[in-house]
């Protein structure tokens, strides 16, 4: 079974569980419901017991991914994350992208074809001082990014996207750092101080250049 199979169709990217404190997230401008938060088509639980992935439609999901739980969203229809959601305090209006890290690139890439999912681009980079390879994946709007290299495995991060990071950065203080150019072009960045809210992931905001 691969990615090209016209019989397999790819499951998305609805739901992370984190084991995070909602008044941590909160603290960075995110309004949550009962430890719910919604943002675009992807919806964030915390105080979940565990780190987990959790996707809608198409084919059974794995149990694992890069080390990370998965499952599918077991939630009502009329829980699942809408089309447009809420835009929260800080501006923020969507997730940009995810960030795995896998350690083992021929499994990812199995992992990837039995789910029917695409490898977009691949470059090589630097993280840690480490050669790495990046490769970007599609999940409906959602932008996975698998960084592969001797890295512990495991979910990275989130890239918020915000309609306004100087706002956003005025607005948070000092838990998030200034807005710098991105790789991506015409884009910047903004890295948030998780260490100092006990968030579990690396959290960054991303806006367009001004």
């Amino acid at each position: 079974m691969s990615a090209d199979d016209p019989t397999v169709t790819a499951p998305l990217l609805t739901r992370i569980d984190l084991p995070d404190q909602a008044s941590a997230w909160e603290s960075l401008g995110f309004a949550d419901d009962a430890g719910l938060i919604e943002v675009g088509t992807v919806a964030l639980t915390l105080g979940a017991p565990t780190t987990r992935l959790r996707w809608s439609g198409g084919i059974e999901p794995p149990t694992h991914l890069c080390g990370i739980e998965c499952a599918r969203d077991d939630r009502p229809e009329d829980e699942a994350p809408r089309a447009v959601a809420p835009r929260h305090p800080n501006g923020v209006t969507s997730i940009d992208h995810v960030v795995i890290v896998a350690n083992d690139a021929l499994a990812t890439q199995d992992d990837l074809d039995r789910w029917g999912m695409t490898v977009r681009r691949r470059r090589t980079a630097t993280a840690g001082g480490r050669s790495v390879e990046q490769w970007f994946v599609r999940s409906g709007p959602t932008v996975l990014e698998f960084v592969i290299g001797d890295l512990p495995a495991g979910l990275w991060g989130l890239a918020f996207e915000a309609d306004d990071l100087d706002a956003l950065s005025t607005r948070l203080g000092h838990l998030v750092g200034a807005p710098r150019p991105a790789v991506q072009p015409d884009r910047r960045i903004a890295t948030a101080r998780t260490r100092d809210l006990a968030i579990s992931v690396t959290v960054a905001f991303m806006g367009a250049d001004v």
